[in-house]
């Protein structure tokens, strides 16, 4: 190598050494998500749909009796005002959750959880 080409190669070395690497702009689509990230919209619109799509599976029998609570992996927490309903409920956990699995298929619902909280359903009447 000759000497004008060993100082080429050392001053681009150098440069490249030196030099910022700055971010890429943020494109528009990522900024509006994480607006509704923050927001939270896209967790009260799931909760809409699942609101929704428990409403359906209960029937009319259930829909004024239970609501729908939290889902922790996979498990759906469902609110009865009386261990009556929740013993109605457990018979027709199989077919609930058939529904509800049908109903939100990205919801990956494997089972769920009922439990008594009369204090609920006392505050909404």
């Amino acid at each position: 190598m000759q000497p004008d080409e060993i100082e080429f190669r050392q001053a681009c070395e150098l440069i490249s050494q030196r030099r910022i690497h700055l971010r890429r702009p943020k494109t528009p689509a990522r900024l509006v998500a994480r607006i509704l990230a923050r927001s939270g919209v896209g967790q009260q619109q799931a909760n809409s749909d699942l609101h929704q799509a428990w409403q359906a599976a209960a029937g009319p029998d259930h829909q004024l009796q239970s609501r729908p609570g939290t889902l922790r992996r996979g498990k759906l927490d469902i609110v009865v005002p009386d261990s009556m309903t929740l013993q109605q409920m457990t018979f027709r956990q199989n077919d609930l959750l058939r529904a509800l699995q049908a109903r939100l298929p990205h919801a990956r619902i494997s089972g769920l959880k009922f439990r008594v909280d009369p204090a609920w359903f006392q505050a909404r009447e």
